[in-house]
């Protein structure tokens, strides 16, 4: 009887230690009856940074060269070229022309400025056919002057005024073309200035070659048709257009300009 006691009260003695053992775990776990959870370990968050692009520059914006008028009616500018000189295109780009030093009548290469850019590149009028034709030479390429002398052809009223700063000096009687050889209008330049060493004969004693050509005639007298101001042995042709293109005076009147105007000088026909 006792030992049966023993074992049942051994029995309890093991409930009661389980049941201990399971309010101890509950109490640790709840903290003396609030209720806790238990914090979790959480691993430390692994954070991916993406790298911010840097941004890239801007495109460069093209630098334009500035480009101003060098020609007035009181002023212009001129560019000698002794040694011959290279004409281009555009500035930096294909060539247009090789210059040589000389012209075919012997004068030094002269070439009318009409714009300059503030690189330096100067827009030049070519002795060329069409007429009109531009070109750019070089920084430098030439040496350049500036002239006040401006020579104007009014084909209506057939006269030749010669002016500086824009100021009229002297104003000559003139004939120009035909109708069916006009003399072409626009802006050239005095390329050459010569004297014919016939000065009875149809060209007078002097002469100058300008930068343009005839509209009609591709050749003229063994040349290549370029438009002249010449002295002539028809004195009663002045007043009138009767000519092939080119301008005459009197032979008086071509030796006074000859004194006065030369290689550069702008000439415009209207």
């Amino acid at each position: 009887m006792s030992s049966a006691r023993s074992a049942t009260a051994a029995r309890r003695a093991v409930a009661v230690a389980a049941a201990l053992g399971t309010a101890a775990v509950t109490v640790t776990a709840c903290g003396g009856g609030q209720t806790r959870t238990a914090a979790a370990v959480v691993p430390p968050a692994v954070v991916t940074t993406t790298p911010t692009p840097t941004p890239s520059a801007p495109p460069a914006t093209p630098v334009v060269a500035d480009t101003v008028s060098t020609l007035t009616p009181d002023s212009a500018l001129v560019a000698t070229a002794p040694q011959g000189v290279t004409v281009y295109r555009h500035p930096g780009g294909r060539i247009l022309r090789q210059m040589s030093a000389r012209t075919d009548l012997g004068a030094v290469r002269t070439l009318l400025v009409t714009q300059r850019r503030n690189d330096g590149w100067l827009q030049v009028l070519m002795p060329i056919r069409p007429n009109n034709t531009y070109g750019w030479i070089r920084p430098g390429a030439a040496i350049v002057t500036p002239t006040t002398l401006r020579v104007e052809v009014s084909r209506a009223h057939k006269t030749l005024t010669l002016l500086q700063a824009g100021k009229p000096v002297v104003s000559y009687p003139v004939a120009v073309g035909a109708p069916s050889t006009p003399t072409p209008a626009g802006l050239f330049s005095i390329t050459d200035r010569l004297p014919t060493l016939a000065p009875y004969g149809p060209f007078g004693p002097y002469a100058f070659g300008l930068s343009g050509y005839s509209n009609v005639l591709t050749s003229f007298d063994g040349g290549d048709g370029v438009i002249g101001i010449h002295g002539t042995n028809a004195d009663w042709s002045i007043g009138h257009a009767v000519s092939h293109g080119c301008i005459r005076l009197h032979n008086r009147d071509i030796t006074a300009l000859y004194k006065l105007v030369p290689l550069g000088t702008p000439v415009v026909v209207t």
